[in-house]
């Protein structure tokens, strides 16, 4: 067996080793050696370094670290030249003193050495070393110093550490979810603005991969102003706008072709069916779309609604693109059974986009539904994207405003009970429950909005308690001002002891505002640990549930219900996937399965 041991790797002797040159030739490389010498003074440095690693330590002092709200964490380390110096300076009065780390708390004052709020010491027995330190409450700038405490009580301080902050375990007030988003091939990437929908960006940029990878370019037809009459926005360009300039951001290539009134001035629109005049406006359309394309070709084609039909539908057999269309709405819906000669000519179109179409996106489920089963179209094809948005971006001054407004100290989670002041609404359980639950956390405020027959009765029940510098009772408020009010909550509390009927739980849980309800109020949009938590109709499980919130804060997707990712009403969400299935359209073209 070849011997690989140090010894024998250092002791190279006419090894032989033929060396391959740039220019193809062999040299042979003899009578290579190493001197003996040098081999002892190798092995004399690594002797060396090996005994003096790990270095001694000889930097004096002392550190403290938050490892979380309530566990600190201490290093130190004192020279023993230092405790000599001590002990000359101190003579006999050194004699019978203890090492100790005395903790200081200087929550909200410029600390002098001698002015902390409280202070004690943990006894340790050795110059170097660390400690784990537990912290019974948050949000406080603690010191420590290192030192000897003396026979008669005074503290000599060696070292000093510097002020470390413990915060409140519990998420901020103010979050930020934007971020980079950036695909597993590192082929694309985008800012984002709300980071927990990563999972519909990488279901977009599988799409993406499946057609081909590269930029999509998509003609986006919109015909409104040919049943509105004016060139002002309609309600789906004012919310196509925004929606196609996100999907920007990701690197698709929307281009909006929308008709306009005032190309039609020679056109007697008025003594024409609306039909004829959707067909009229979208051959302007058709001609600014044949002259982009020419230059610079598309790939895929969207359409929304019926009015836009006849543009879009001819431009994708023209040129043979793939054809989305969008429907925010049926006429059958809209007229119900009575169908009028005009409502059967609209019928006609959608049921023509609809059997050519590769993809139809509509923004309801029970549109979808309709869709399928009157037009028979493939379940595979028709999917629901919403066709509204919430834009969750940075409260601001307005937020601010509102807690000023009640009361509310800034920064402190609000809870927000709304209705009326009863036994059957069960606010009394929430007051009952605030003695224990403040006790535990200094933190939190309680709003409790409405009238009652209990309300100056509770009201004057959390005065005796102690409690009324974290509780407001504003009374009945107007609904401009509730909506403020409900927009700086982090929770919202529905302790009723009879059924609900959940509208105020489902518009909390819209705007991604958890619910703390009880099993009692039979709201059935809650999902325990989810979105919500649900409790029993007594003091001590309401408790329980208030506490739980605190310490573990939920934090849900504002959404337009609890469905699927296409129900989200994220601004974000609808563009990707507005990206998604303009690539599976591209892809299913190309003949390529898409999951």
């Amino acid at each position: 067996m070849a011997d690989h041991s140090p010894e024998s790797i250092l002791d190279i002797k006419d090894t032989g080793i033929e060396l391959f040159q740039n220019d193809n030739k062999f040299s042979k490389l003899e009578n290579l050696e190493i001197n003996e010498t040098f081999q002892q003074e190798l092995r004399k440095i690594c002797w060396m370094v090996g005994t003096h690693f790990p270095e001694s330590l000889n930097q004096e002092g002392i550190i403290l670290l938050a490892v979380n709200p309530h566990l600190g964490f201490i290093q130190w380390h004192i020279n023993d030249k230092s405790i000599t110096s001590l002990k000359n300076r101190l003579g006999n009065a050194f004699n019978g003193s203890r090492m100790v780390i005395r903790l200081y708390d200087v929550t909200g004052i410029e600390f002098d050495g001698f002015n902390a709020r409280k202070q004690f010491d943990i006894d340790i027995g050795k110059l170097s070393g660390c400690y784990y330190l537990n912290i019974d409450h948050s949000e406080s700038n603690l010191i420590s110093e290192i030192g000897f405490r003396l026979t008669d009580n005074r503290f000599s301080s060696c070292a000093r550490s510097n002020t470390m902050y413990f915060d409140r375990p519990r998420r901020s007030s103010r979050l930020n979810f934007s971020g980079l988003y950036v695909s597993h091939g590192f082929n694309r990437i985008f800012p984002v603005e709300n980071a927990v929908y990563g999972s519909v960006f990488d279901r977009m940029n599988q799409s993406l991969e499946n057609a081909g990878g590269g930029q999509l370019s998509v003609a986006v037809f919109l015909n409104e102003s040919a049943i509105c009459g004016s060139d002002d926005p309609g309600p789906i360009q004012e919310f196509l706008g925004p929606v196609l300039a996100k999907c920007e951001t990701m690197r698709a290539v929307p281009y909006l072709f929308k008709s306009e009134t005032s190309q039609f001035c020679n056109l007697e629109t008025e003594n024409i069916t609306l039909i004829d005049k959707a067909v009229a406006f979208s051959e302007k359309i058709l001609k600014s779309f044949r002259k982009v394309h020419r230059n610079n070709p598309f790939d895929c084609v969207q359409c929304h609604d019926w009015y836009s039909a006849p543009a879009a539908i001819k431009a994708s057999k023209e040129f043979n693109l793939p054809l989305n269309c969008v429907l925010h709405s049926l006429e059958i819906e809209r007229c119900g059974n009575e169908m009028t000669h005009l409502s059967k000519q609209i019928e006609k179109w959608e049921s023509s986009l609809i059997s050519v179409a590769d993809n139809i996106l509509v923004s309801k489920e029970q549109t979808r539904q309709l869709v399928i089963q009157k037009y028979c179209k493939n379940a595979e094809k028709v999917v629901v994207v919403a066709d509204t948005f919430v834009d969750n971006k940075d409260p601001g001054p307005e937020h601010e405003q509102t807690r000023r407004n009640f009361g509310i100290a800034e920064n402190e989670p609000v809870f927000l009970f709304a209705g009326e002041m009863s036994h059957s609404s069960g606010v009394d359980l929430i007051v009952e429950a605030l003695p224990n639950v403040c006790s535990e956390y200094s933190y939190g405020q309680f709003v409790f909005a409405g009238e009652g027959y209990l309300k100056n009765q509770l009201e004057h029940r959390v005065w005796s308690l102690g409690m009324a510098h974290r509780c407001r009772f504003p009374g009945d408020i107007d609904s401009e001002t509730f909506d403020k009010l409900l927009a700086v909550c982090d929770a919202v509390m529905i302790p009723s002891r009879v059924h609900e009927n959940g509208g105020l739980a489902a518009r909390s849980l819209k705007t991604g505002i958890p619910v703390l309800a009880t099993h009692q109020a039979a709201i059935q949009e809650i999902s325990h640990g989810v979105n919500g938590i649900l409790v029993y109709d007594n003091p001590g499980s309401v408790c329980w549930g208030i506490k739980e919130m605190l310490s573990r804060p939920i934090r849900i997707i504002p959404r337009s219900s609890m469905g699927n990712p296409e129900d989200w009403q994220s601004i974000e969400c609808i563009a990707a996937l507005y990206i998604t299935y303009w690539a599976y359209a591209v892809a299913q073209r190309k003949g390529v399965r898409c999951g």
